[in-house]
């Protein structure tokens, strides 16, 4: 299948999953489901802020949405989420920008540079001269109109599935605190080590184990040993009663594969528009594939494993309906203790 194909493909998709979540929580667009998991919403918001840039709309909503509900979202997990120069030069510029909107420290940028050479579109095809670019972004190398939030955003619906982080941090406070308490509600044995706790709450492993010290001694963590591995649960059945849910949300490993699928979908822009040979492309394909298998594979995406690079355009063609079959409500991603990778 041509790489331009699979890029459309992917991308389309990409864009309707990405506009049913930010309905569910809270942007002005209409919303049809009702997703069965909890979204990581930093997590969210870093692989808008790439997607995005094929839908100028979705980027001024979600920069809307952000006007609205910025107390609820972690300025220190959206710069960890934040991974190579091109994540960072994103979001530090929404950060900017919604620091020109919302005045605080904490949206003070902390990496605010002056752009060497031509600043780079954000959005390709604007269509139309930009005689008012928005100096937030170009302060870090962006080049958009300026643009003004439209208030339309609404607070989430905390009783929404998706929206659950939001709800343990109106409970419990931002920070690692409430990111460890969701993730032990929402994820099943045996993924509740403090290294895989970590990992997905974007914490570093020491601040997780302090809180979950803290919980256990509290009497709200229990600890189970096997062999040199502690593993943490919680009484589900009184955090039930306190939140009044039956059920509690399922856990997607966002932070992994959300990040995987960014660098892919990036890959495939940049290879799309340039006049790479097969050849060249296929071995490029074969690399990225190395580059994202630990992160595609730790959220339960099988990547195959071959010796040459001569199928691997099929291969990435295959992870990325893997991933956005796992995308559907009706399907959550496996994990990676169910599906390992693939011999």
């Amino acid at each position: 299948m041509p790489i331009s194909k699979i890029r459309l493909d992917a991308e389309t998709a990409l864009l309707s999953f990405a506009w049913e979540q930010w309905a569910q929580m809270g942007i002005l667009a209409p919303s049809g489901r009702s997703s069965p998991w909890a979204q990581d919403p930093e997590a969210l918001l870093v692989f808008t802020f790439e997607l995005a840039r094929a839908d100028p709309r979705l980027f001024d909503e979600v920069l809307d949405w952000l006007v609205t509900n910025e107390p609820l979202i972690s300025v220190r997990r959206l710069r960890s989420l934040s991974r190579d120069p091109s994540d960072k030069a994103l979001t530090e510029a929404v950060l900017g920008w919604l620091g020109q909107h919302r005045p605080k420290a904490r949206f003070s940028s902390d990496a605010a540079h002056e752009p060497s050479g031509a600043l780079q579109l954000l959005h390709a095809d604007v269509g139309f001269p930009i005689r008012h670019p928005d100096e937030a972004f170009a302060e870090h190398g962006w080049l958009r109109p300026a643009t003004a939030a439209s208030g339309k955003a609404r607070p989430p619906d905390l009783r929404a599935p998706i929206n659950f982080a939001f709800r343990i941090r109106q409970l419990l406070g931002m920070g690692a605190r409430a990111e460890v308490v969701r993730l032990l509600l929402t994820t099943d044995a045996p993924r509740t080590t403090a290294a895989v706790i970590a990992k997905s709450a974007m914490y570093a492993k020491r601040n997780v184990q302090e809180v979950l010290n803290g919980l256990e001694h509290a009497g709200v963590v229990t600890i189970t040993s096997s062999g040199n591995e502690q593993r943490y649960g919680i009484h589900r059945e009184a955090w039930g009663a306190l939140l009044a849910v039956d059920a509690f949300p399922s856990h997607v490993d966002w932070a992994q594969l959300l990040v995987a699928l960014r660098r892919t979908l990036r890959w495939l822009r940049r290879a799309a528009g340039s006049d790479m040979s097969e050849y060249i492309t296929a071995s490029e394909a074969r690399d990225l594939l190395e580059d994202v298998r630990p992160d595609f594979e730790y959220a339960g995406i099988v990547v195959p494993r071959r010796q040459t690079s001569a199928e691997a355009v099929d291969d990435l063609s295959y992870v990325l309906k893997q991933s956005l079959s796992a995308l559907q409500p009706e399907g959550v991603a496996p994990t990676a203790s169910q599906v390992g990778p693939e011999a």
